[in-house]
């Protein structure tokens, strides 16, 4: 009756529709599984709540209150139980996944990152957060913005209604939109590399339905990545990491000839960058351009 999920704000709502289906409580933390294991304590310092479950968007989680961390070895048996589960009423893994979203929703969630190194990059990241932070987008991939989170300040903003109330968490360079038919996209500075993160979700009414917003928030999150990396190398035109990242987001905008630019860009300034050298070449391999596919791959050798 007091059983407790616990989940990062970044992971998915499909944890929420599963917890409301099943009358379960669900607590939201701060993005990192330390933020897990402190709320683990909590709950057994207060004598409150029964542990069930916890996870955060980098697919780590922890069954059981053994540890403070994400733990793999109990997430593989975990796993491995519900196979033999499943087989004994003749399903797979994915026709439990597929029930699964019929009955709570057919949900997608991923995240783009954005790397921008050097002083001038931090400073673009933070320009980037202070601009969202007073400049609030009124819409997000063409879908209307209905509450803010602004973890820095503590606050979160109704914009249908105009309350205003607390997020009830630490405080973190983190702003979070919901937007209409339950989707939502999260921004927020890494804490361990010089990029900027930005994660989103979406519900569809079909797995074809999920599969196309997901591919229009990931166009536009390309878009934007591309706008944001050509500003990284105007403010610095040296740095061959710019010009590679922004090559892949070409490639996934299916603008070939922009990326392989790109990609020779970031070989002539680094003739080490090896990642480029392997883009550059698998394009060319598509292509069926073999030869010229085989400099770079010797190259990476």
């Amino acid at each position: 009756k007091d059983g407790l999920l616990i989940k990062t704000i970044v992971t998915t709502n499909l944890a929420d529709a599963i917890c409301k289906y099943y009358g379960v409580s669900e607590y939201e933390c701060l993005t990192g599984f330390k933020w897990i294991g402190r709320q683990i304590l909590k709950m057994e310092t207060e004598g409150k709540g029964s542990y069930l479950f916890g996870f955060e968007e980098s697919y780590g989680c922890l069954i059981g209150t053994h540890a403070r961390d994400k733990d793999a070895i109990v997430a593989v048996m975990a796993l491995c139980e519900a196979a033999a589960y499943y087989k004994t009423k003749n399903m797979t893994l994915w026709d439990a996944m597929l029930d699964l979203y019929e009955r709570c929703g057919y949900y997608r969630d991923n995240v783009t990152s954005v790397s921008l190194k050097g002083i001038a990059g931090l400073q673009k990241i933070q320009q980037i957060m202070t601009t969202m932070r007073e400049q609030a987008p009124a819409q997000i991939a063409g879908c209307k913005v209905l509450r803010i989170r602004d973890y820095e300040k503590d606050q979160i903003k109704d914009l249908v209604t105009g309350e205003v109330t607390d997020t009830g968490l630490p405080k973190s360079n983190v702003l979070y939109y919901e937007l209409e038919g339950d989707a939502w996209l999260c921004v927020r500075p890494s804490g361990t590399e010089p990029k900027i993160k930005f994660y989103y979700g979406i519900v569809g009414t079909s797995l074809e339905d999920a599969g196309r917003l997901d591919e229009e928030f990931k166009k536009k999150n390309y878009a934007a990545a591309v706008g944001l990396y050509t500003e990284g190398i105007q403010l610095d035109p040296s740095q061959d990491v710019l010009y590679s990242n922004r090559g892949l987001s070409y490639m996934n905008l299916n603008e070939p000839e922009k990326a392989k630019m790109d990609f020779s860009k970031a070989i002539e300034l680094n003739p080490n960058n090896i990642k480029a050298m392997k883009r550059i070449s698998f394009m060319l391999i598509q292509e069926g351009l073999l030869l010229e596919a085989l400099i770079y791959v010797k190259k990476d050798d």
